[in-house]
């Protein structure tokens, strides 16, 4: 588990410096490789160890396993949620759209600065500024500017994960050697007990067989669920002109 700790904790903050350069490639490597294998490796040592604490309800402690990850998936939203209000910083606000004259440049908005160049810039309705935290009010903000706080967030993430992981690494246990648990022998019956483990598949021919592959397709289906529906939030998450703006940086 330590391993997996360790890339998880890495691929967190290569996702941080991913945000920071604007590198989406890292973002991938990082969150998606680095982090995938590092849950990865961990489940499974947290599911085998599980399973040798209660190999006479393996069922139930797989489910149990899968079912605190998602739980944590599940409370790490209003984390991530109070990080990136935390760390967000407002976008240069250039006062009310009547009180700018506006120079179009293909489809580029532009308007004076303080220091008398032009600058890019968008305006915000009340709708746009409400979906975005602090009090900002409708007008003209500055294109690039400001910070969503997602570089800071994933940072925090970062200790956040090596911390409660390394926990977990440094408290689980394995059983002792031979060890079942009481009524496990009886409960299995003598012939159960003497068959040793002539009834084991190697992970190859478990790889092969119609149930590990139909498992296999309802994973793939529940992932690709998901998958197909980040999009939608995204897209439903930056639809607004302010939106736009403030996450600019990230996917340039």
């Amino acid at each position: 588990m330590l391993l997996g700790t360790s890339l998880v904790g890495s691929g967190t903050v290569l996702s941080a410096l991913a945000v920071h350069f604007h590198s989406l490639p890292l973002l991938y490597f990082g969150w998606g490789a680095l982090n995938g294998a590092g849950i990865g490796v961990s489940l499974v040592a947290l599911i085998s160890t599980l399973l040798e604490w209660f190999p006479d309800r393996k069922g139930k402690a797989t489910t149990l396993a899968l079912a605190g990850v998602s739980i944590g998936g599940f409370a790490s939203v209003p984390i991530v949620t109070a990080l990136s209000r935390r760390f967000f910083q407002a976008p240069a606000f250039f006062g009310s759209s009547a009180a700018n004259e506006f120079v179009k440049e293909g489809n580029a908005l532009l308007t004076e600065g303080a220091d008398g160049d032009l600058r890019m810039v968008v305006i915000a309705s009340a709708g746009d500024v409400a979906q975005l935290p602090g009090r900002l009010v409708e007008g003209v903000f500055g294109v690039g500017t400001g910070d969503t706080g997602a570089t800071a967030s994933f940072l925090c993430l970062a200790m956040l994960h090596l911390a409660s992981m390394a926990l977990g690494a440094l408290l689980i246990r394995v059983p002792p050697a031979n060890w079942v648990p009481v009524n496990y022998l009886s409960t299995a019956g003598p012939s159960s007990s003497n068959s040793g483990h002539s009834g084991l598949r190697s992970c190859a021919q478990t790889m092969r067989t119609p149930q590990f592959r139909l498992l296999l397709s309802c994973l793939a289906l529940s992932v690709a669920a998901g998958a197909m529906l980040t999009p939608a939030v995204a897209a439903n998450g930056t639809s607004t002109n302010l939106g736009q703006m403030t996450i600019k940086g990230i996917v340039d």
